[in-house]
């Protein structure tokens, strides 16, 4: 029997050793670990309880470029169909008029684009997420 301290709430204090090997996986595993101990861990491994483990995906990174480029793009668009439709509202003349719905559909085109890369960049991250 090992030694007792009622003080953490588990109060029999167990030691063993194992290999290096094994130690090297146990190390391995606690750092894939969120504010785990080793005994914590060793813990959770004896009582069959599910141990959860931080994955960083790099893959996300570039994903993550990805849109914030396209937000930095839609704000930029944002602020051109705002110059443009204080333009029309200001402009009496038809002709600077129907320039300026030229260049709003134009922009809307290009909205619809982005709207478009956007799905297809999130559609993987989506299932992803929808499977677990």
């Amino acid at each position: 029997m090992g030694k007792k301290n009622n003080k953490t709430g588990y109060p029999y204090r167990i030691e063993s050793r194992i290999s290096t090997d094994k130690y090297e996986e146990l190390v391995d595993l606690l750092s894939k670990c969120q504010n785990q101990t080793m005994s914590s861990l060793i813990r959770k491994i004896i009582c069959n309880q599910k141990v959860k483990l931080i994955h960083y995906d790099q893959t996300q990174d570039l994903l993550m470029e990805k849109l914030s480029g396209i937000q930095s793009e839609l704000k930029r668009i944002g602020v051109n169909v705002n110059q443009l439709t204080t333009y029309f509202n200001k402009s009496g003349d038809l002709g600077n008029k129907i320039s300026s719905l030229r260049k709003v559909a134009d922009l809307q085109q290009l909205l619809i684009n982005k709207q478009d890369e956007l799905n297809r960049l999130l559609e993987p991250v989506v299932k992803k997420w929808l499977q677990g």
